[in-house]
């Protein structure tokens, strides 16, 4: 909620846990019924240490 209410367009969440990379995590409904009307994803900490990496070398973004 505070990104969404900051105006942000989404949200990438990344574990900063190495060893976590072999559990699967699952974004669901935690029933508070805050309306959150913008995209979030959770990576895992080999996925958005890669993705991060790539980011700081290639400053251009691309969206699909």
């Amino acid at each position: 909620m505070n990104a969404q209410q900051s105006g942000v367009l989404g949200v990438i969440v990344m574990d900063n846990d190495r060893t976590a990379d072999d559990y699967f995590v699952d974004m669901m409904d935690d029933l508070t019924e805050r309306n959150v009307q913008i995209p979030a994803m959770f990576l895992q900490y080999r996925d958005g240490y890669d993705y991060n990496k790539n980011l700081l070398s290639n400053m251009n973004i691309f969206v699909l």
